[in-house]
């Protein structure tokens, strides 16, 4: 009976965080302001980036990883960390969501699906890494 009564548990938890996943998508973003965060792309790397992060997801490949980090209305930035792959923008998109694709530091870093009404946000964070580039960590 124990056995029944945490597989029950287990499956309502997964049931309950689920819900709370899914209910974030397509929220708007309120007090958009940059926040720093550091990750490893084969040194540790800290960049400014939009608030309001929904999920960081990584995509491994043969040769290193692509960093995805989402949003809840559906716009995200990913990075290439590796060789032998090229990051893509979509050309033909919906109407008022923006896309841009940079190279810094020999890294390609794009964003997509923005709306119009982050998208000056997103492209200070963008305008800054052009600037100053990746900032390594210690």
């Amino acid at each position: 009976m124990t056995r029944s009564l945490s597989k029950y548990i287990f499956i309502l938890l997964i049931i309950t965080s689920t819900k709370n996943v899914f209910s974030q998508i397509g929220r708007p973003i309120i007090n958009d302001s940059l926040v720093s965060y550091e990750f490893m792309c084969f040194d540790s790397l800290n960049i400014d980036i939009p608030s309001g992060i929904f999920k960081i997801q990584k995509h491994s490949y043969e040769e290193g990883f692509i960093l995805l980090i989402a949003y809840t209305d559906a716009s995200y930035i990913s990075i290439l960390c590796g060789g032998n792959a090229s990051l893509n923008v979509k050309t033909v998109g919906k109407e008022n969501l923006f896309n841009r694709k940079e190279i810094i530091d020999g890294r390609q870093i794009i964003y997509e699906n923005v709306p119009i009404g982050r998208r000056k946000i997103f492209d200070l964070a963008f305008d800054r890494l052009v600037e100053s580039g990746l900032n390594r960590g210690n």
